[in-house]
């Protein structure tokens, strides 16, 4: 009986911390909330082979969802969101290889002209490029307006001059997102269970690729509400493993008594 407690124990623990995270960032732009799941062990598996004590119940995996969240507009040209599927690719930190994938589409523009997310990754366009904004063109003249429209093509006018593209954002989609892995900060990265089957975005539609709205960015998908439920229930399951504990404790008292 005490192990089978302890493991409910631990399953509901791990419950609350999944869902205090989810609630910690109800407020972060592009944050994926994650489920708990878990499965349940008995005596004996169907091969016959006993199970360990104490693994009445165990984790399997946190289990991500990549539900759009809400948009929340901002009015800022280089906060961007994705209003369908897709998602943002990052350049490699230094020292480092890897791309970083997000739905926090807040970026800024360096005195240098480079587009970055805040963590100093650049944004990258459809040919995995980072994305640059020249501060003056050719002739000298000083860069007057900035615009990325709905296919993600990034459009500069300097001077009185008209508008012209520089860029095309980038857009990646994976087969199996729910499989990349965490890095924190919105970001993600590629797993051999969640490969990429576009980058080019906009352009290619067959991947049913969603627009960009620029002036915008994407709320987290968790929901206050819903997780403040999945939170008391976990407490309360912790609580009955409380009593249950002291239960056991005072029956085995009694005997050696």
């Amino acid at each position: 009986m005490f192990h089978e407690i302890r493991a409910g124990f631990k399953a509901a623990l791990h419950q609350i911390e999944v869902v205090s995270n989810n609630m910690s960032n109800a407020k972060t732009t592009g944050f994926k909330r994650s489920e708990a799941m878990f499965e349940d062990l008995y005596a004996n598996n169907f091969s016959g082979s006993e199970v360990d004590r104490g693994m009445a119940a165990r984790v399997i995996e946190n289990k991500r969802s990549h539900i759009q969240g809400s948009m929340i507009q901002t009015k800022q040209t280089l906060d961007m969101a994705v209003s369908g599927r897709g998602m943002f690719m990052l350049s490699p930190l230094p020292g480092t290889t890897d791309l970083a994938y997000t739905r926090d589409g807040s970026f800024s523009l360096t005195k240098d002209g480079d587009v970055i997310a805040f963590d100093g990754r650049a944004l990258l366009d459809v040919n995995k490029e980072p994305i640059k904004v020249p501060m003056q063109d050719s002739e000298g003249r000083i860069l007057a307006g900035l615009e990325v429209d709905y296919t993600g093509k990034v459009l500069v006018a300097y001077g009185s001059g008209s508008q012209s593209p520089i860029a095309q954002v980038g857009l990646a989609a994976f087969d199996n997102p729910g499989a990349l892995k965490a890095g924190g900060q919105g970001q993600f990265f590629e797993t051999a269970e969640a490969s990429m089957v576009s980058n080019v975005g906009w352009q290619d539609r067959s991947a049913g690729f969603g627009r960009i709205e620029s002036g915008y960015l994407e709320g987290s998908n968790a929901d206050i509400t819903e997780e403040l439920i999945l939170l008391m229930r976990a407490q309360q399951a912790f609580s009955a493993g409380s009593r249950l504990m002291q239960a056991e404790t005072d029956i085995t008292k009694k005997f050696l008594a």
